[in-house]
C-alpha cells in the first residue's frame, strides 16, 4: 500500500506467519527487506528445535539479525534508485 506520507508493504509466509514493514514512499527496498527478514526467520526460528507454529518469536539470534539489518539500511534511498 503506497500513501502520500508512508509506504506499506506485507510478506505473507507458506505458512501464514505476516511480515509488515513502513516506511517513506520514497523507499523502494521494502521487499527486499521483507526477504531478507524472511530469511533470518527461517534460520533462526523456524530451525529452533523447540519453536511451535503460532508461539510468539521470541529468539535473541533473531532479534540480533533484525537489529543489525534495520541498522544496515539507507535512509536516503530515492524513487527509482
Amino acid at each position: 500500500m503506497e500513501a502520500k506520507d508512508f509506504r506499506l508493504e506485507c510478506f505473507q509466509t507458506l505458512t501464514d506467519t505476516k511480515f509488515v514493514l513502513m516506511g517513506s514512499p520514497t523507499n523502494t527496498i521494502l521487499d527486499k527487506v521483507l526477504l531478507q527478514i524472511y530469511a533470518h526467520y527461517a534460520d533462526f526460528v523456524l530451525k529452533n528445535a523447540f519453536y511451535e507454529m503460532e508461539m510468539p518469536i521470541r529468539c535473541s539470534k533473531f532479534d540480533a539479525a533484525l537489529d543489525k539489518l534495520i541498522k544496515d539500511i539507507p535512509t536516503n534511498y530515492k524513487k527509482g534508485a
